[in-house]
């Protein structure tokens, strides 16, 4: 009986786990979120100076594509190690679709929503139908 009550709490979900649980997950989103952002624009600004040190656009382009390709299959590949993580927390969460894919929807559904609103609220597709003329 009292094996199988210390059996029993070594797989309850403690506050420690809870929280690096909470941790890899957000972990993961940012990653995600990531790579719609922040990741692009600063391969444009490093493409940029590399366009004005080398007077040569499209030095700065190839710079800034494949720094952008390379950091995104980065990404890809720290994002499936948390999700590693995330299963040696909850090893019985295997079947259905795992954190890094759901993270990945949610950034990308995130990510949508926000170009959605700076095009059609903020910028405008280019005719005064939808967005405020803001000259």
């Amino acid at each position: 009986m009292a094996i199988e009550n210390r059996a029993a709490g070594r797989n309850a979900p403690g506050i420690g786990r809870a929280l690096a649980s909470g941790v890899v997950a957000l972990g993961e989103l940012l990653l995600c979120l990531s790579i719609f952002g922040p990741q692009p624009a600063a391969w444009l600004w490093v493409g940029s100076q590399v366009d004005f040190a080398t007077d040569s656009l499209s030095s700065g382009l190839a710079v800034a594509f494949v720094g952008t390709a390379l950091t995104i299959i980065v990404t890809v590949w720290l994002g499936k190690r948390l999700e590693r993580l995330w299963f040696s927390l909850h090893p019985d969460a295997r079947e259905g679709p795992g954190l890094f894919e759901t993270a990945f929807v949610i950034s990308t559904v995130l990510a949508v929503i926000g170009f959605s609103l700076w095009f059609f609220v903020f910028a405008g597709p280019g005719g005064p139908t939808i967005a405020p003329n803001l000259q």
